[in-house]
């Protein structure tokens, strides 16, 4: 993007005592909050990975809640127009999340959408954005506010090279370094979600696209092919819902964008849960044992999977070892030369690679028990109005794991994920 974006804030995605007071003597001031709602009236915002699961909710909340905001740039990867246009049409316009809004709008749904959604080609990992120069130059002209959200999500690519474990976690702390280096000339808040799930609660709880964080697991169990794994039990693992995300985005966008003369000052806000309501492991895969328990997934011949509740192994030896005992427990029968015995070895063979590929992947964070200080994001929700609390909830703190990972979280992978049947109501 061309230097002329200088007053642009970019949000980068990577108990006190109190004194009493008499009443009588000094009334309490009513807080009016933020301003959050108001804030993007008017104003003109540019989205990198606009087709990305973290900007489609924080698209659908802004137009949902906020629609008197001007225009949004949507930075998409694209042959061109035309086609970045086709990709506006199916993956944001035409999906589930936006269906509040369809049904608000009705037969004007895809006029509004057109009128405030305006897409670009462009890509994050070329120079100046992949963007036309003229283009970028008109664009720099009417943007206020810019919400980078792209990121190298190849989890086995290696940084160690750097003293980095895969490339995800290297190009975030890239980003981060480079926009320190502008932030005297760009106001900057960067917000760092931890791992993001489905939905709490908007626009309908549940919603997600495409599989995070722990979802492989999840998945893997429900089928009945992982019946232990790697980590510490008693680990702590930071899991933090989509729109609460969103949320607390928006909040700090809203609080900051009437700072930008202190373009030095750098605010970072960790959205997390691992000190406000920490859920460790054991803990969640509990919770999913209860609810595939409850609700199994149904295997190639109409029955129910039987699970059992998760083993935990202290080595790599110890999973593979347990892999084999579960998926070879007749070892004699998978060495004759049967067809039959020849498919079940080759599946068998395969389902352990990917469990093993799954266990290499998880193991540089599966020992190391990690907190995330989110006392930012907790001293902005004391900023906010009573109202902007209820319509812009972003405290970890009212997540009741057990409701939110049984009864929404999973049926959403199930539903959305996996398009089960029986889940295709929710």
């Amino acid at each position: 993007m061309p230097e002329r974006v200088k007053s642009a804030l970019q949000v980068e995605l990577n108990e006190t005592h109190e004194k009493q007071v008499d009443l009588k003597e000094k009334p309490v001031e009513k807080n009016n909050g933020i301003g959050i709602e108001n804030f993007l009236h008017g104003k003109v915002m540019f989205i990198a990975d606009a087709t990305g699961f973290f900007a489609k909710v924080l698209i659908e909340k802004i137009l949902r809640t906020m629609p008197g905001i001007s225009k949004i740039y949507l930075m998409i990867r694209a042959k061109d127009k035309e086609d970045a246009k086709q990709r506006l049409k199916n993956e944001i316009v035409d999906v589930e999340l936006f269906k509040c809004l369809k049904q608000k709008y009705g037969e004007h749904y895809e006029a509004f959408m057109c009128s405030k959604l305006v897409p670009v080609v462009g890509n994050v990992g070329t120079s100046n954005l992949g963007m036309e120069e003229d283009l970028a130059s008109e664009i720099a002209k009417e943007v206020q506010i810019i919400v980078n959200s792209a990121g190298d999500i190849v989890f086995d690519q290696r940084a160690r090279e750097f003293g980095w474990r895969n490339t995800y976690g290297f190009t975030k702390a890239l980003g981060e370094m480079l926009i320190d280096k502008m932030r005297v000339e760009i106001p900057i808040v960067i917000i760092r979600p931890s791992g993001i799930l489905s939905t709490y609660k908007e626009p309908f709880p549940g919603w997600i696209e495409g599989i995070k964080l722990v979802d492989p697991l999840i998945l893997y169990y429900g089928k009945g092919m992982l019946t232990g794994f790697l980590p510490n039990p008693n680990n702590v693992v930071d899991l933090v819902p989509a729109d609460m995300s969103v949320n607390a985005t928006l909040a700090a966008m809203a609080k900051h964008v009437s700072m930008a003369k202190k373009a030095a000052d750098i605010k970072i806000y960790h959205v997390c849960s691992s000190t406000s309501n920490p859920l460790v492991l054991e803990d969640l895969f509990t919770l999913i044992y209860k609810h595939f328990k409850s609700s199994p997934s149904i295997d190639s011949n109409g029955r129910p999977i039987q699970v059992s509740k998760m083993n935990f192994f202290d080595s790599m030896q110890d999973f593979s070892g347990q892999l084999w005992k579960q998926f070879a427990n007749l070892p004699n029968q998978v060495s004759t030369t049967s067809t039959v015995s020849n498919t079940k070895l080759f599946k068998i063979i395969k389902v352990k690679e990917q469990a093993e590929y799954l266990g290499a992947i998880y193991l540089p964070y599966n020992f190391q028990n990690y907190w995330f200080d989110d006392s930012n994001v907790q001293g902005l929700i004391k900023s906010m109005s009573e109202e902007e609390k209820k319509k812009f909830g972003c405290d970890v703190k009212s997540i009741e794991w057990k409701d939110y990972i049984v009864n929404v979280h999973i049926p959403g992978l199930r539903r959305h994920i996996l398009k089960e049947k029986g889940f295709s109501k929710m």
